[in-house]
């Protein structure tokens, strides 16, 4: 378990407990107690548990304080979640608060990138989570597949909100997002919850508050109180882009009118900006939306309660 404060350095790999955390291992601590100081900086793979997980973390209730850097691969638990020989990883539990930067690319409160499970994760207390190039999210900077890797996000919560003015997520070449920057083709997350003020942005491309781009599928969860600066054509909540073959189901926009956004739009949805693929059962509470902080990029802005725009082939059902 981590010692009641904790600093490692070095190039690769490189964990608050292990650098290295190897099928069928364990990493296990549960207390609600004071908060543990974890400090970890690396080339790529920084974690505040492990650089790498291909084995369990389990945290329960314990709160870790991070400070994570890495020029790519940088978590508050695990710079990577890998699935290792059909082996599927997991990290399960725990609070994650401080900073988690990536110089470059992925940046995640739980993990940079996540090709395993992630289950019942909270980014608090005015955590920040930024990377300088793209993929950042509150849980995930990615949430990959392939190659008989599947990510999964199930039950994780960003209610981080934002000391001062400063950004929960930030990408500045985009892929930010309150969970994850990314979902990927084969990837999902269920019942995901953004609320408290979480402030997500980038300075180019897509910002969401569940994933800024969706090739998987996000099913469940809810969206309140967040505020999203974009630079791309399309935003929405769940997700700027709803791509083809991708599916959005059962999420709940909250009411109160506490979901703004910021940013110069064509395409402006409650779910998704812009739907090539399927989204089905949600439901936008009234008023979900505040949309004075939205300028238009082009001569109109095509706005919906669902998505700004449904591509042909593309559905929207009982929502």
């Amino acid at each position: 378990a981590p010692a009641a404060s904790i600093t490692v350095r070095g190039r690769y790999i490189i964990g608050g407990v292990a650098g290295l955390n190897l099928t069928n291992a364990s990493i296990t601590y549960n207390t609600s107690d004071n908060a543990i100081p974890v400090t970890v900086q690396a080339n790529e793979c920084a974690g505040g548990v492990a650089g790498v997980n291909c084995g369990n973390i389990v945290l329960g209730s314990t709160t870790l304080r991070v400070n994570i850097t890495a020029e790519s691969y940088a978590g508050g638990i695990a710079g990577s979640n890998n699935t290792r020989n059909a082996t599927i990883a997991s990290i399960a539990g725990g609070n994650v608060t401080g900073t988690v930067t990536a110089t470059k690319n992925y940046a995640g409160g739980a993990a940079g990138a996540n090709y395993a499970n992630i289950s019942d994760v909270a980014l608090t207390g005015g955590a920040c989570v930024r990377a300088n190039d793209q993929f950042a999210g509150g849980i995930a900077g990615s949430n990959r597949a392939g190659n008989g890797q599947n990510g999964t996000i199930t039950g994780c919560t960003n209610n981080a909100g934002q000391t001062g003015n400063n950004y929960t997520v930030y990408a500045t070449n985009g892929n930010a997002s309150g969970i994850a920057g990314s979902n990927e083709s084969g990837a999902q997350i269920i019942n995901a919850s953004v609320d408290n003020g979480v402030k997500i942005g980038v300075a180019k491309c897509d910002a969401a508050a569940i994933a800024a781009n969706n090739f998987g599928i996000i099913t469940g969860g809810t969206v309140g109180s967040c505020d999203i600066t974009f630079a791309g054509e399309s935003t929405g909540a769940v997700t700027a882009i709803n791509n083809k073959d991708a599916t959005i189901s059962g999420v709940t926009l909250t009411g109160g009118a506490t979901i703004a956004f910021h940013g110069p739009a064509t395409n402006v949805g409650g779910i998704a900006g812009k739907n090539a693929g399927t989204i089905g059962g949600c439901k936008v509470e009234s008023p979900a939306l505040a949309l004075n902080g939205l300028t238009a990029r082009a001569d109109s802005i095509s706005l919906g309660g669902a998505a700004g725009v449904n591509m042909q082939g593309a559905t929207i059902s009982e929502t």
